[in-house]
């Protein structure tokens, strides 16, 4: 984390790097946190966004 700003900013190698990246935020996160993420077609957003969802608890319908 850059102290200065509150980024987090990592290189995931793997999707398991990506899954616990995506928990570790989540752990971090409260209500009103903002996510940007950003990266090309096939970078691990969606792999994050649900890894992230998952470690929060949130279950598909």
């Amino acid at each position: 984390m850059d102290t200065e700003s509150g980024w987090y900013v990592t290189e995931a190698y793997t999707e398991s790097d990506t899954a616990a990246f995506a928990a570790e935020l989540a752990r971090r996160s409260v209500p009103g946190s903002l996510l940007a993420l950003d990266g090309d077609l096939g970078a691990g957003k969606t792999r994050f966004s649900k890894a992230f969802a998952d470690a929060l608890g949130v279950r598909a319908s």
